[in-house]
Order: C-alpha cells, then sequence, then structure tokens
C-alpha cells in the first residue's frame, strides 16, 4: 500500500480496502493520505479514523460482512466530511449486499461491476 511513497511511516494513510476493477484480473489496495503524522494533537481524531476503518475492513476480510457494515456505518455518521462520509456509505453498503448475498469465492477483494 504505501511502496511508492517516501518515509511511509511519516504519513497517516487510511485504508480503503482492494478493489478488482472491471476488465482487470489483480486486485489494487486502496489508500487515502490523510496527511503528516507530526505527533501533534490534530492527527489524533485521523488516527483513530484509520484504526476504525482498519477493524471494519478485517471484518470484511474475513467475511463478517455484519460487523464491517457496522463499523463503517458508524464511520459515515460520525464523520464530518462529506467526501469522506460517502465513501464509508459506499464500504457500508457493499458489505451489507454481500451479507444478503456472499461473493461465491470470497478473496477479500471487492468487484467493481461498473467503470
Amino acid at each position: 500500500m504505501s511502496r511508492r511513497l517516501p518515509n511511509p511511516d511519516r504519513f497517516l494513510l487510511r485504508p480503503l480496502g482492494s478493489y478488482r476493477l472491471k476488465g482487470k484480473d489483480t486486485p489494487v489496495v486502496i489508500a487515502d493520505v490523510m496527511g503528516e503524522d507530526d505527533g501533534s494533537s490534530f492527527v489524533r481524531p485521523l488516527k483513530e479514523e484509520i484504526a476504525e476503518i482498519g477493524e471494519a475492513l478485517q471484518h470484511s476480510q474475513v467475511g463478517d460482512f455484519t460487523a464491517a457494515s457496522v463499523g463503517v456505518t458508524a464511520l459515515a455518521a460520525y464523520v464530518g466530511h462529506a467526501t469522506r462520509a460517502r465513501g464509508y456509505r459506499f464500504l457500508a453498503d457493499t458489505a451489507r449486499a454481500y451479507s444478503a448475498q456472499p461473493p461465491d469465492a470470497w478473496d477479500g477483494v471487492i468487484e467493481m461491476v461498473d467503470k
């Protein structure tokens, strides 16, 4: 995930999951650079958000889509940033859909069926 960043440990990276894009075989791992970890009190809420989305994605990885949906839905309601909330709602909707109809062979990668 962080192999293209110089000194990746100094950045706050928010994981967003693994995706297989339409027409592609190799999945891509998506992360968002939230800022620089300067040790200030301002980064604490970002670190907490990163930990929460990481936990929700871990639930998804093991096929616990209900727990993943609950975690990501809570994040969508909590964050004040509209774009981040929209992304969390997408992940929650995906987890709910997978919970209702689990993928045949779940490998932890979200299949993107539209371009």
